[in-house]
């Protein structure tokens, strides 16, 4: 084959931003992407760790001599709300999202990084960080976004009221739309596992949209079988002080005994703790959320409040694992008796988990952030006009090649060949003497190739 080899203008940086992908990504699994868009979160409270980060105190980060800021505050987002718990779309060039706009046409809850600033946000409540990291999720298509698919589901159920692309979804309705979901929808959302008093919705979603059908959901038993990734969500009553909570759940739950109940309530008595036992089964559930401080047992959120992980105590029946109540936090150490959340018309009305796309569900690493294989991002801007970035992984120090080839497969530009440690690596690809058309960039690193594709126009 007969390469040409064009001149170009460009540069690569090791490092060139902290985390990159962390805005442009999109994620295969809602587990993979609750950790990316908390990441800065996670790294500053040390329950994720990453190479070469150095964690100062409870707002700032550095990277390779570069400090960043993080901010993280829970917000709700009220009428006149004035904190930028939202951005418009008219940001979305500064915080390089502007490929969201398909899916959050108009703002979108603001838990994002600013390039411009090196500044990462949290100022969003946990259905705000939960619609956010939801819509990043597959891709922006109606068929391959998970936020998109979801809304779409319920809507054609015409069972459940649920937001529009653009404005974030109650917890009241994502824990009521799960239940009515399929008990099984291996390309989409499934509802796995929940608890929903049947007359709740009709109460509630009648009395606002009185040509919604009745409640055509079940109630699912088997808590048991909610896997990491898994989105569980409480739905309150409405007029309460919240309409209900939204979570990722990061590892698989499991069952407690008398000893853990013992640690944290250690007044109670045994044979109060053991009748506890006896009427339900507790399953310790670390999740991925949004909220605030001491929200949760084990809470890895010392100085701040917003995103954070931490355990939450589920109470099942111990005949068939449906769930039938939380204990939201450890109390003062002085009571003497447990008082948990039951499923009632008062206070609680679902408890529900649904999975996208079930079965194929990712445990990421807990420890280490880095991946133990090459992996090669979209460039980005995507299409090309003057400039764009390519960034990628490689696990391993060892000789990397980057190359960018036209459509019939020539050669155009090296942008990297040579020795490279472990670790991001960012390069900036300038087209300037190049037509306009498809070109393809290929990454070569110890016998593995990744290839992607991008547009130059002019």
């Amino acid at each position: 084959m007969f390469f040409i080899f064009f001149a170009f203008g460009g540069v690569c940086t090791t490092h060139a931003q902290l985390l990159p992908g962390y805005n442009p990504m999109f994620y295969n699994t809602v587990v993979s992407a609750a950790e990316g868009v908390g990441k800065p979160f996670f790294l500053m409270q040390k329950v994720l760790t990453m190479p070469g980060v150095t964690v100062f105190h409870d707002s700032l980060l550095a990277f390779e001599g570069k400090h960043y800021k993080v901010h993280s505050e829970y917000q709700n987002p009220v009428t006149g709300n004035t904190n930028h718990y939202y951005l418009d779309a008219s940001e979305y060039a500064s915080y390089q999202i502007q490929s969201l706009a398909s899916v959050w046409p108009a703002r979108i809850p603001n838990v994002l990084y600013k390039y411009s600033d090196s500044v990462f946000n949290s100022l969003a409540d946990c259905v705000g960080y939960g619609t956010r990291l939801l819509s990043s999720v597959g891709d922006t298509s109606l068929a391959g976004n998970s936020y998109r698919v979801l809304i779409t589901t319920i809507k054609q159920a015409n069972t459940t009221m649920f937001a529009s692309p653009g404005w974030v979804a109650s917890a009241y309705e994502i824990g009521a739309a799960f239940a009515t979901l399929p008990a099984v929808n291996a390309t989409g959302w499934g509802y796995v596992a929940g608890s929903v008093l049947a007359d709740s919705i009709n109460a509630y979603n009648h009395r606002t949209v009185p040509t919604l059908n009745t409640y055509n959901g079940i109630n699912k038993a088997g808590y048991n079988n909610a896997v990491p990734g898994d989105i569980l969500s409480f739905s309150y009553r409405p007029g309460g002080a919240s309409n209900g909570h939204f979570m990722v759940i990061a590892n698989t739950p499991y069952l407690i005994g008398y000893d853990t109940i013992h640690k944290y309530y250690p007044n109670v008595s045994a044979a109060s703790i053991n009748s506890f036992l006896s009427t339900y089964h507790v399953y310790a559930t670390p999740v991925f959320d949004c909220s605030g401080k001491h929200a949760h047992f084990n809470d890895s959120r010392i100085f701040m409040s917003g995103i954070g992980h931490g355990t939450l105590w589920i109470m099942a029946d111990p005949s068939n694992e449906t769930p039938m109540g939380y204990i939201f936090e450890p109390p003062v150490q002085s009571v003497t008796t447990i008082s948990p959340y039951i499923l009632g018309p008062t206070h609680l009305w679902a408890i529900t988990v649904g999975r996208y796309q079930e079965g194929s569900v990712v445990v990421p690493d807990q420890g280490n952030l880095l991946r133990d294989a090459p992996y090669l991002m979209q460039n980005f801007p995507n299409p090309v006009n003057t400039s764009t970035s390519i960034t990628y992984f490689i696990p391993g120090t060892g000789n990397a090649m980057l190359y960018v080839y036209n459509i019939n497969g020539n050669l155009v530009s090296k942008l990297v060949d040579g020795i490279q440690t472990a670790g991001f690596h960012t390069c900036r690809f300038e087209p300037t003497d190049l037509p306009g058309g498809i070109y393809t960039y290929t990454l070569r690193w110890k016998g593995v190739i990744l290839s992607g594709k991008m547009l130059v126009i002019k």
